[in-house]
């Protein structure tokens, strides 16, 4: 009796670290997402302010521009690509055929539950480009003139430049490929990695 409760405690502790060594990936994964975000705010937001003049508020307005062009892209493909690293992102095939004489050893690497599982990771990049809409937004569309042959609607201090919110969207799809990108070129590699794995003679262990 006190080696099945001494057994079940240690095998809680292993599960314990282990979850806890996961979930490291999603908190870092969403404080990079937090980091990136906030530092576009921060110059979204000054950009704005009234009491600025001009040479500052463009250059911070330059700031989130450069940002947004050649800093977003790359960091979410990175955290992407991180994220595929988590156990939960590709899991392991639940149902393994048994082998026999005829079959020999199951080479399978993925299943129904590897699928919802991969299905799941890809909500992460897509739900990191969503707050990307209301800053672009402020960046993109909202500005104190109205360019010509454009269809503008003045809402308190500022003007929304309508022609501009194509901007927004196109932004948004490439910051969602972007990550979406990077988690496949993991997953892809992790697939490749178990399939060579499961056909070495006894490679049936999980994924390290």
């Amino acid at each position: 009796m006190r080696d099945d409760a001494m057994g079940s405690a240690a095998g809680l502790r292993k599960n314990t670290v282990r979850m806890h060594g996961r979930d490291r990936i999603h908190i870092g994964c969403v404080v990079a997402v937090c980091v990136l975000y906030a530092l576009l705010l921060v110059c979204v937001a000054a950009g704005e302010l009234p009491w600025a003049d001009y040479e500052t508020r463009g250059a911070f307005s330059m700031g989130a521009a450069l940002m947004i062009n050649f800093l977003f892209p790359p960091v979410l493909l990175g955290v992407g690509m991180i994220y595929g690293l988590r156990p939960q992102s590709l899991p392991e095939p639940q149902s393994q055929s048994r082998p026999n004489r005829q079959s020999g050893p199951s080479h399978r690497v993925a299943d129904g539950t590897t699928v919802r599982g991969a299905l799941r990771a890809f909500l992460f990049p897509l739900i990191a480009s969503l707050p990307a809409f209301p800053l672009i937004f402020m960046l993109a569309v909202a500005s104190d003139f109205c360019a010509v042959n454009s269809a503008c609607t003045q809402v308190g201090p500022w003007i929304l430049n309508w022609i501009s919110l194509g901007q927004v969207w196109w932004f948004m799809e490439l910051f969602a490929a972007s990550g979406c990108i990077g988690l496949t070129a993991t997953l892809l590699v992790r697939l490749v990695a178990r399939l060579v794995r499961r056909l070495k003679p006894g490679g049936t262990g999980p994924d390290r």
